[in-house]
């Protein structure tokens, strides 16, 4: 899993990251662009590892005229 080594996050530790799901409601927006396929919104959420660190986490969303937001990417912005 993607998370493990900064986060030590593993499968059977996924609950965990439901700090995604709940953060984004709060994450500042960091950037929008419209597409011929809905509105793109860039979020940066901050995730607590099992292991004491804090990882931000970049999640792009789309949200189109007649379909409820779908999650386009997630990548963590690890310096």
């Amino acid at each position: 899993m993607v998370f493990s080594a900064p986060l030590a996050i593993e499968q059977a530790d996924r609950r965990n990251l439901q700090q995604l799901a709940e953060g984004v409601v709060a994450a500042p927006l960091h950037g929008t662009r419209a597409t011929p396929f809905g509105v793109l919104y860039a979020v940066v959420v901050l995730v607590d590892g099992l292991n004491g660190e804090t990882v931000p986490v970049a999640r792009i969303w789309i949200v189109g005229a007649d379909a409820p937001p779908r999650l386009v990417s997630t990548w963590m912005d690890i310096p």
